[in-house]
C-alpha cells in the first residue's frame, strides 16, 4: 500500500507515521512524505497513492509559513486523474478549521481527524479510519450478476475463481483477474430494486474502483441478434414517466459510461481474434461470427416476452438494441456514488424479447459475456 503523508512538522509526522505503520502492518507499506503544498501537488499529479493523509495547515512552498490549504487540497485531489478516487484522511489540530471545512470534506468522502500533541485520543480515531480503509480496499473491482448461472459462468473464463462466502451480508464469490482481487455479488432476487440495493451496499462497503455486470439479455431484432455481446454504452429505465388520460408519457433519462471506459474497451475488445477466443468450446458454432457491439440499452422491472411490449419500448429510442432487468440500476447507483467508480455492463443476447423466449442460449450468453467482462477488466485494471 502506497501512502502519502503531507505534513511539515517533524514531530507530528513521526506520530502519524507510527500509527500508520502499526495499523497497516502487513500491507507492504511504501511511505512518501511531502512537507509543503507544492511538493504534495507534484506527488499527487505524478504518482498513484492508495491513501493520502493531509495536514490542513501547511506551507505553500519550502521555507513558507503554514496556512489553511483545505480548499486547495480538495481541488488538487479532485483534479488529479490518478488520485481522485484514492482514499484520503485530513488531519488538523485547529478545531475551527475542522468545523469550517467538515461539510465540503465529507461531501468528498474525506474524514477529518483532530490531532493533539497532548491527548492521544486522536490516535484511536485515526486507527478507526485506517481500519475502515484497509477493510474496504480488499477488492479492487466488483461484478454484479443477477442469476447464479451468470456468476458460475466465470469458472469457464480465464479468471481465478475461489469460494462463495457471506461478506457484510452480501453473497460473494471470490475472483482474481490479472493478480487483482475482486468479488462477484449476486443479489437476493433478480430485478431493478435488488440490483440497486446490492450495488449501493458493495460500493459503500468495499470502495471498488470498477464495478460492472455480466449476464444475459434480450435483443431487439435488427439491432442485436442471438449470440451478440452487447456493451451498454448508455442505459435508461423504460418505466420512468407519467400516466395521463392520454396514456403513459415516457421520460428518457439516459446514463452513459465514461468516455475513458468506452475508449479503452473499444480499442481492446472490438477485434475478431478476441471475439473468436471467448466463444471457444461453447455450443452453437453457428454463433461464432456474431458481434461484439456498443449499444443503447434499456432496463425495466419485468421480463419482456411479448412483441407488442417490445415494440412499445423500442419506440422510445430509435437506437435501442437490447433490454433486461438490472443494468440501469447498477449504472444509476454507480453514477451517484461518492466513490465515483468506473462502471460498465456486458451481456449476451439470448432471445428477442418475444413469445418464443426460452433458456436455450442462456449458458452460451452467460459464459461468453463473463469471458468478455474478464477481458474488459484486464484492460481497465
Amino acid at each position: 500500500m502506497h501512502v502519502l503523508i503531507i505534513e511539515d512538522n517533524d514531530a507530528k509526522y513521526g506520530d502519524i507515521l507510527s500509527v500508520v505503520e502499526g495499523t497497516l502492518a502487513g500491507n507492504n507499506l511504501e511511505i512518501t512524505r511531502a512537507s509543503f503544498f507544492s511538493e504534495a501537488q507534484r506527488d499527487i499529479y505524478q504518482t498513484k497513492f492508495d491513501l493520502m493523509i493531509v495536514d490542513l495547515m501547511l506551507p505553500k512552498r519550502a521555507e513558507g509559513n503554514a496556512e489553511d490549504i483545505s480548499e486547495d487540497v480538495l481541488e488538487l485531489i479532485n483534479m488529479s486523474e490518478i488520485n481522485r478516487h484514492s482514499n484520503a484522511i485530513a488531519i488538523t489540530s485547529f478545531i475551527e478549521l475542522r468545523d469550517s471545512c467538515s461539510r465540503s470534506f465529507n461531501e468528498s468522502n474525506i474524514s477529518i481527524v483532530s490531532y493533539s500533541s497532548t491527548d492521544g485520543g486522536w490516535k484511536d480515531a485515526l486507527v478507526r479510519e485506517l481500519n475502515a480503509i484497509e477493510n474496504a480496499s480488499i477488492f479492487e473491482f466488483a461484478i454484479v450478476c443477477a442469476l447464479e448461472k451468470e456468476r458460475e459462468a466465470f469458472r469457464y473464463s480465464n479468471a481465478e475463481v475461489g469460494d462463495r462466502r457471506l461478506i457484510r451480508g452480501l453473497d460473494c464469490l471470490d475472483i482474481t483477474i490479472s493478480g487483482k482481487k475482486g468479488i462477484v455479488v449476486k443479489p437476493p432476487r433478480m430485478g431493478m430494486t435488488d440490483a440497486a440495493i446490492v450495488t449501493t451496499q458493495l460500493l459503500d462497503a468495499f470502495h471498488p474502483s470498477i464495478i460492472c455486470m455480466s449476464g444475459i439479455c434480450a435483443g431487439i431484432p435488427g439491432k442485436s441478434e442471438i449470440g451478440d455481446l452487447i456493451i451498454a454504452e448508455s442505459c435508461f429505465d423504460y418505466q420512468v414517466g407519467k400516466w395521463t388520460k392520454l396514456g403513459f408519457e415516457y421520460e428518457l433519462y439516459q446514463i452513459p459510461i465514461a468516455e475513458e471506459v468506452r475508449g479503452r474497451l473499444s480499442q481492446s475488445l472490438l477485434n475478431e481474434q478476441l471475439n473468436a477466443e471467448i466463444r471457444i468450446d461453447l455450443e452453437f458454432p453457428e454463433l461464432l461470427n456474431k458481434e461484439i457491439k456498443f449499444v443503447t440499452h434499456a432496463s425495466g422491472s419485468a421480463v419482456v416476452a411479448d412483441k407488442a411490449k417490445r415494440d412499445e419500448i423500442t419506440a422510445m429510442h430509435r437506437k435501442l438494441a437490447s433490454v433486461e432487468m438490472e443494468i440501469y440500476s447498477l449504472y444509476r447507483a454507480a453514477s451517484v456514488s461518492v466513490q465515483k467508480p468506473l462502471f460498465f455492463a456486458i451481456k449476451g443476447v439470448v432471445d428477442d424479447a418475444g413469445a418464443s423466449k426460452g433458456d436455450k442460449y442462456h449458458l452460451y450468453g452467460a459464459t461468453s459475456s463473463a469471458r468478455l467482462v474478464v477481458a474488459a477488466l484486464e484492460t481497465l485494471l
